[in-house]
């Protein structure tokens, strides 16, 4: 059964969660959904934002929830949504932003279209810095578009909605038959029980492909049966 939330802005630091109280909210709505871990992903701006600062913000709202928090909620697990920006690849504390502290990181393509730089960025990301390139929710973005970057060796992080349209689907389901999504996330920011629903919505559309998902998910981000 797939149990991990690979994208939720569940930390109070971001636009999600405007305080502790609605991030135990998410915990609880995620528990009575069966998620047992989540990685929380605040974005990442790297134009805007400077990484060691945000970092320590966002290490110290892992701490406060993970100090407070029920121990039967879910897990919560570092990670972020991070903005490609060309040249990207230069920022030393990249791999701080990884899925679970691993070597997946979840990057979000700005508004196509996409140039030359952008897609050297993300092939230096994996070929100078040994990171594996996820790619946030691809369905978003010009199929055709979406499709060319994982044809040519990302992988993605679908948002658990995007199962739930019983024509749009069939394209994403087809990227799970072929190896192309390795998670699903809720993509939370804010409506807790809304999220969680659809999750375990689209767990249930995935049936025996959700296997294949999970066992993907858990190498991505660390996490065990």
């Amino acid at each position: 059964m797939l149990r991990t939330d690979c994208h939720a802005h569940i930390l109070p630091m971001d636009h999600g969660s405007v305080d502790v109280g609605a991030s135990f909210r998410q915990l609880q709505c995620a528990r009575q959904a069966g998620i047992t871990a989540i990685v929380a992903t605040p974005h990442f701006y790297p134009d805007r934002h400077v990484a060691l600062e945000f970092l320590a913000r966002r290490d110290r709202a892992l701490e406060l929830l993970r100090s407070a928090a029920d121990p039967a909620w879910p897990a919560l697990l570092p990670g972020a949504e991070v903005l490609l920006c060309e040249g990207l690849h230069h920022l030393p504390e990249l791999d701080r932003f990884c899925l679970g502290g691993k070597q997946a990181l979840l990057v979000e393509m700005p508004d196509p279209p996409w140039n030359r730089r952008h897609l050297r960025t993300l092939e230096a990301i994996g070929r100078e810095r040994g990171l594996r390139v996820v790619l946030a929710h691809p369905e978003r973005f010009p199929p055709d578009m979406s499709e060319a970057l994982l044809r040519s060796g990302y992988v993605g992080q679908l948002n658990a909605v995007s199962l739930l349209n019983p024509v749009r689907r069939r394209r994403f389901i087809h990227w799970i038959e072929e190896g192309f999504i390795v998670a699903l996330g809720s993509d939370n920011h804010g409506s807790a029980g809304r999220g969680y629903r659809e999750f375990v919505r689209a767990v249930r559309v995935l049936g025996p492909l959700g296997e294949a998902v999970r066992r993907e998910t858990d190498l991505l981000v660390g996490v065990a049966e």
